[in-house]
């Protein structure tokens, strides 16, 4: 009786030893759900060609455009993406201005595009005593 008692110990130590979750490694992790979107502009004369590249959605939704010029909303469009797309939308352009292009996938954006260098803002002069 007293020689079956330390095997058994020693299977209750090594127990307690091992991993307590089985597979050590996933097998396969599913994708991150996430929107990979880029874009392009080519600027022709008063128009910008805006290319835009879905390569990933999560699920069928809008992809909203909004088309700036300084602090000024130009333009705003909401394309329908249910799968990898190319997209192509005109849009004003004024040159020597700075313009940006955001792209938001429920309402949070994912690409920012811009054309031009901003304007450095003018400094306020001090008030007077």
């Amino acid at each position: 009786m007293r020689l079956m008692r330390w095997p058994l110990l020693f299977l209750v130590f090594l127990a307690g030893c091992r991993y307590t979750f089985w597979p050590i490694v996933p097998a396969v992790a599913p994708p991150p759900e996430q929107v990979l979107v880029s874009a392009r502009l080519e600027a022709a004369g008063n128009e910008v060609k805006a290319v835009i590249t879905v390569h990933q959605v999560p699920r069928a939704g809008y992809l909203e455009l909004r088309w700036y010029r300084d602090t000024d909303r130009l333009t705003e469009r909401s394309f329908f993406v249910e799968k990898p797309a190319v997209l192509t939308a005109t849009l004003p352009y004024r040159q020597g201005t700075y313009h940006r292009l955001v792209l938001l996938w429920a309402g949070t954006p994912v690409t920012v595009v811009s054309l031009g260098t901003p304007a450095v803002p003018e400094p306020k002069s001090p008030p007077e005593p």
